[in-house]
C-alpha cells in the first residue's frame, strides 16, 4: 500500500516545508516523525512490496501516520501489519479515528506493544462507523528508551480499511 511514491520522497522524519504531508496512491497522508522505509529485513514491509512506513524512536511526543481524507462510506474493520525495526526495542501505538475531518480523534483500541522479535504481525480492529471517517496510527511518545521504557522504531505496512 505504501509503494508510491518512491521512498526518497519522504526520507526525512520531519519535513516542515510540506507539513509532513505526502501524496500516496490512496490519497494525502501525514507522516509525522515517519518515513517511507525500504531497508530489507529491518523495515517491516510485506513482499512483493518494496517499502513501508518507519516511525521515529525515542520521542517524547507522538509520531503519526494519518489520513488527510475521509473514506465516504464509513468502516467496519481496519487492518495493519506492524513490527519493531531491526533490533530496536518494541514501541507502543494505537488506532484512532475522526468523523469531523481530523478536528478531534477517538481512540479505537487499547495501546498495542506486543511485537514479534522478527517479522511482523497483523492487527485487526473491528469498528462500526456509518459516516465518513479517517484513521491514524498514533505511536505514543514515551521518551528515550531505557531499562524501563521501550520506545523503538515502529514499522507499518498494508493498512486496509473495509467499508461499512
Amino acid at each position: 500500500m505504501f509503494e508510491t511514491p518512491d521512498f526518497s520522497q519522504k526520507a526525512s522524519y520531519n519535513i516542515t516545508a510540506t507539513n509532513n504531508d505526502i501524496q500516496l496512491s490512496t490519497g494525502s497522508w501525514r507522516l509525522l516523525q515517519a518515513i517511507l522505509g525500504n531497508t530489507i529485513i529491518r523495515d517491516k514491509f510485506n513482499q512483493p512490496g518494496k517499502q513501508g512506513i518507519r516511525m521515529q524512536q525515542n520521542l517524547a511526543t507522538s509520531a503519526m501516520l494519518q489520513m488527510n481524507f475521509d473514506v465516504p462510506l464509513g468502516a467496519s474493520k481496519v487492518t495493519v501489519f506492524y513490527g519493531k525495526y531491526f533490533t530496536d526495542p518494541v514501541s507502543t501505538f494505537r488506532l484512532e479515528y475522526s468523523i469531523n475531518g481530523g478536528t478531534t480523534w477517538i481512540v479505537v483500541t487499547p495501546n498495542i506493544s506486543d511485537m514479534p522479535e522478527r517479522g511482523s504481525k497483523q492487527a485487526t480492529f473491528m469498528v462500526n462507523i456509518a459516516v465518513p471517517v479517517r484513521f491514524r496510527i498514533n505511536k505514543l511518545g514515551l521518551g528515550t528508551s531505557s531499562s524501563t521504557i521501550n520506545n523503538g522504531r515502529l514499522g507499518l505496512d498494508d493498512f486496509a480499511i473495509y467499508k461499512k
